[in-house]
């Protein structure tokens, strides 16, 4: 997955990912991520339409492989933060807003692109070891169900 992280002069965040279909909660997803890294509320960080204008296609994948995006995401944000941190050390004290615009004025790229793509999942089961996707789940279900055994009535109470 391919994501483009720009930020503007006054601060607020843009998230442009490419491909051809994003479900919202990963939408939602993202800016959360781009909010928890860089570190500022999530109303400072919005999410463009999909455009493979701006940011390179992105294969097809499915809906269950969007963690792609909030690593691309994350990756985009933690390039924007290296660049920016001697600004940080100059004033600790200083807003979110004011730390962007002496970047702009010092002429510090505020643009950054994020790619990332999920390992090939590795197993060698002779030596017990497999290595999953970042979002590998298991899960379990449990039913409740009253049986009479003498007339085999059943109910899911």
């Amino acid at each position: 997955a391919a994501v483009l992280v720009h930020i503007n002069k006054d601060g607020w965040v843009l998230v442009t990912p490419a491909g051809n279909d994003i479900d919202q909660e990963t939408l939602t997803r993202m800016m959360q991520v781009a909010s928890r890294e860089l570190r500022i509320p999530i109303s400072n960080v919005h999410v463009s339409e999909l455009s493979t204008s701006v940011t390179s296609d992105a294969s097809r994948m499915p809906s269950s492989a969007s963690i792609v995006y909030i690593m691309a995401v994350q990756e985009a944000c933690q390039i924007l933060l290296q660049r920016l941190q001697p600004i940080f050390t100059l004033d600790p004290e200083a807003s979110w807003t004011q730390y962007i615009q002496e970047a702009f004025r010092l002429r510090i790229c505020l643009s950054a692109a994020g790619h990332y793509r999920i390992p090939d999942p590795i197993s060698d089961w002779r030596q017990e070891m497999h290595i999953e996707t970042p979002d590998f789940i298991f899960g379990a279900a449990c039913t409740e169900v009253e049986l009479d055994c003498r007339t085999g009535d059943h109910k899911v109470p």
